[in-house]
Protein backbone atom coordinates (compact mmCIF):
# COMPACT_ATOMS: atom_id res chain seq x y z
CA UNK A 1 0.00 0.00 0.00
CA UNK A 2 1.16 3.53 -0.67
CA UNK A 3 1.21 6.26 1.98
CA UNK A 4 -2.23 7.64 1.12
CA UNK A 5 -3.78 4.16 1.26
CA UNK A 6 -2.14 3.47 4.63
CA UNK A 7 -3.44 6.76 6.01
CA UNK A 8 -6.96 5.93 4.87
CA UNK A 9 -6.63 2.43 6.37
CA UNK A 10 -5.68 3.94 9.74
CA UNK A 11 -8.61 6.36 9.65
CA UNK A 12 -11.03 3.54 8.76
CA UNK A 13 -9.80 1.38 11.64
CA UNK A 14 -10.23 4.19 14.16
CA UNK A 15 -13.71 4.96 12.77
CA UNK A 16 -15.04 1.42 12.34
CA UNK A 17 -13.25 -0.64 15.01
CA UNK A 18 -12.96 1.95 17.79
CA UNK A 19 -15.88 4.19 16.81
CA UNK A 20 -13.85 7.42 17.00
CA UNK A 21 -14.44 10.58 15.01
CA UNK A 22 -11.05 11.15 13.37
CA UNK A 23 -9.47 13.70 11.05
CA UNK A 24 -6.04 14.34 9.57
CA UNK A 25 -4.29 17.61 10.48
CA UNK A 26 -1.13 19.00 8.82
CA UNK A 27 1.15 21.96 9.44
CA UNK A 28 1.03 24.90 7.02
CA UNK A 29 2.30 28.50 7.06
CA UNK A 30 -0.19 30.75 8.83
CA UNK A 31 -0.91 32.54 5.53
CA UNK A 32 -2.80 29.42 4.41
CA UNK A 33 -5.19 29.63 7.36
CA UNK A 34 -8.62 29.87 5.82
CA UNK A 35 -11.75 28.51 7.45
CA UNK A 36 -11.23 25.48 9.71
CA UNK A 37 -7.75 25.74 11.23
CA UNK A 38 -5.90 25.74 14.53
CA UNK A 39 -2.82 27.75 15.43
CA UNK A 40 0.32 25.72 16.01
CA UNK A 41 3.73 26.67 17.33
CA UNK A 42 6.83 24.53 16.89
CA UNK A 43 10.20 25.10 18.47
CA UNK A 44 12.87 26.07 16.00
CA UNK A 45 10.54 27.68 13.46
CA UNK A 46 10.17 31.33 12.63
CA UNK A 47 6.73 32.81 12.50
CA UNK A 48 3.45 31.12 13.16
CA UNK A 49 2.11 27.99 11.63
CA UNK A 50 -1.40 26.57 11.55
CA UNK A 51 -2.95 23.13 11.42
CA UNK A 52 -5.38 22.46 8.58
CA UNK A 53 -7.66 19.42 8.32
CA UNK A 54 -5.87 17.37 5.66
CA UNK A 55 -2.94 14.99 5.26
CA UNK A 56 -1.08 16.86 2.50
CA UNK A 57 1.01 19.36 4.51
CA UNK A 58 4.01 18.93 6.80
CA UNK A 59 3.89 16.31 9.57
CA UNK A 60 0.37 14.95 8.94
CA UNK A 61 -1.18 13.60 12.14
CA UNK A 62 -4.34 11.57 12.59
CA UNK A 63 -6.33 12.89 15.54
CA UNK A 64 -9.54 11.90 17.31
CA UNK A 65 -12.14 14.24 18.73
CA UNK A 66 -12.56 13.84 22.51
CA UNK A 67 -14.73 16.26 24.50
CA UNK A 68 -14.26 18.99 21.89
CA UNK A 69 -10.47 18.60 21.66
CA UNK A 70 -8.41 16.95 18.92
CA UNK A 71 -5.89 14.44 20.31
CA UNK A 72 -3.28 12.53 18.26
CA UNK A 73 -3.72 8.78 17.89
CA UNK A 74 -0.90 6.27 17.36
CA UNK A 75 -0.13 5.27 13.76
CA UNK A 76 -2.05 1.99 13.95
CA UNK A 77 -1.11 1.06 10.38
CA UNK A 78 2.61 0.93 11.29
CA UNK A 79 2.90 0.74 15.10
CA UNK A 80 2.69 -2.81 16.43
CA UNK A 81 1.75 -1.72 19.96
CA UNK A 82 -1.21 0.24 18.54
CA UNK A 83 -2.16 -2.83 16.50
CA UNK A 84 -2.14 -4.91 19.70
CA UNK A 85 -4.59 -2.43 21.25
CA UNK A 86 -6.78 -2.84 18.18
CA UNK A 87 -6.71 -6.63 18.65
CA UNK A 88 -7.87 -6.18 22.25
CA UNK A 89 -10.78 -4.08 20.93
CA UNK A 90 -11.62 -6.83 18.42
CA UNK A 91 -11.75 -9.31 21.30
CA UNK A 92 -14.00 -6.96 23.32
CA UNK A 93 -16.36 -6.83 20.34
CA UNK A 94 -16.44 -10.65 20.21
CA UNK A 95 -14.95 -10.67 16.71
CA UNK A 96 -11.72 -12.55 17.48
CA UNK A 97 -12.73 -15.70 15.55
CA UNK A 98 -13.59 -13.70 12.43
CA UNK A 99 -10.42 -11.66 12.91
CA UNK A 100 -8.29 -14.83 13.02
CA UNK A 101 -10.07 -16.12 9.93
CA UNK A 102 -9.37 -12.93 7.96
CA UNK A 103 -5.80 -12.62 9.20
CA UNK A 104 -5.11 -16.20 8.12
CA UNK A 105 -6.76 -15.51 4.77
CA UNK A 106 -4.59 -12.40 4.26
CA UNK A 107 -1.40 -14.25 5.21
CA UNK A 108 -2.07 -17.61 3.52
CA UNK A 109 -4.98 -17.10 1.13
CA UNK A 110 -7.29 -19.62 2.82
CA UNK A 111 -10.87 -19.27 1.67
CA UNK A 112 -12.79 -20.28 4.73
CA UNK A 113 -12.66 -20.59 8.47
CA UNK A 114 -13.20 -24.34 8.12
CA UNK A 115 -9.92 -24.73 6.23
CA UNK A 116 -8.05 -22.85 8.96
CA UNK A 117 -9.68 -24.99 11.66
CA UNK A 118 -8.88 -28.22 9.77
CA UNK A 119 -5.23 -27.22 9.41
CA UNK A 120 -4.95 -26.20 13.05
CA UNK A 121 -6.98 -29.26 14.13
CA UNK A 122 -4.33 -31.61 12.72
CA UNK A 123 -2.00 -30.31 15.36
CA UNK A 124 -0.21 -27.07 15.81
CA UNK A 125 0.59 -25.69 12.39
CA UNK A 126 3.70 -23.75 13.30
CA UNK A 127 3.83 -21.91 9.99
CA UNK A 128 0.34 -20.43 10.48
CA UNK A 129 1.04 -19.53 14.08
CA UNK A 130 4.43 -18.02 13.27
CA UNK A 131 2.99 -15.89 10.48
CA UNK A 132 0.11 -14.70 12.67
CA UNK A 133 2.48 -13.70 15.46
CA UNK A 134 4.65 -11.82 12.95
CA UNK A 135 1.82 -10.23 10.95
CA UNK A 136 2.43 -6.59 10.14
CA UNK A 137 0.26 -3.86 11.65
CA UNK A 138 -1.07 -3.27 8.13
CA UNK A 139 -2.20 -6.92 7.81
CA UNK A 140 -3.78 -6.76 11.26
CA UNK A 141 -5.69 -3.58 10.32
CA UNK A 142 -7.00 -5.18 7.12
CA UNK A 143 -8.15 -8.27 9.06
CA UNK A 144 -9.85 -6.14 11.74
CA UNK A 145 -11.76 -4.12 9.15
CA UNK A 146 -12.85 -7.29 7.36
CA UNK A 147 -14.07 -8.79 10.64
CA UNK A 148 -16.06 -5.65 11.52
CA UNK A 149 -17.55 -5.46 8.02
CA UNK A 150 -18.48 -9.17 8.17
CA UNK A 151 -20.36 -8.47 11.42
CA UNK A 152 -22.66 -5.95 9.74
Amino acid sequence: MNTDELRELAAEVYRNVFGYEVSWWSLYPIEKALGDHREAHRLGTFGMECLLPDDKGDMPTLEMLVDGFWLPVPPIESDISAAYQMEERIKELGLHRKYIHYLTKILHGYEGMSETIVRLGRGIDTEILFDMVHATPEDRCLAALAAVEDKQ
